[in-house]
């Protein structure tokens, strides 16, 4: 009986020591992934900045001026004016296809009339 007073404890200190070692392990090897990330985060907001700089760069008003008197020709470029734009209700409708439910999914699918006919 006493072997075995003795030996529970030595058993529970051996599992909690086993234990604090995984967890130690554990703990370093988020903090290596957490200063990666770290790494990682700054290098995106390095080529983020970089290419936030770029985009203003090609679209300073003088370049793109520039651009619209060379190719204005080739584009066939205009102003944008309230009358270049139609009400929704002009656009057509499509005829093409009808709507139905699908009986597995749930979800609304738009087939062509003859898919339809042939099922």
């Amino acid at each position: 009986m006493r072997f075995l007073g003795m030996l529970f404890p030595l058993l529970l200190v051996l599992c909690l020591a086993l234990w604090a070692y995984q967890e130690n392990n554990l703990t370093k090897e988020a903090s290596e992934r957490s200063v990666e990330l770290k790494g990682r985060i700054e290098h995106n907001g390095v080529v983020l900045k970089y290419l936030q700089d770029e985009w203003a760069f090609l679209n300073r008003p003088d370049r793109l001026k520039e651009l619209v008197k060379i190719h204005y020709e080739k584009l066939n470029l205009s102003a944008v004016t309230h009358s270049k734009f139609r009400p929704a209700s002009s656009i057509p409708l499509r005829t093409d296809s009808v709507a139905r439910l699908d009986a597995d999914s749930g979800l609304l699918l738009a087939a062509p009339r003859i898919a339809l006919l042939e099922e």
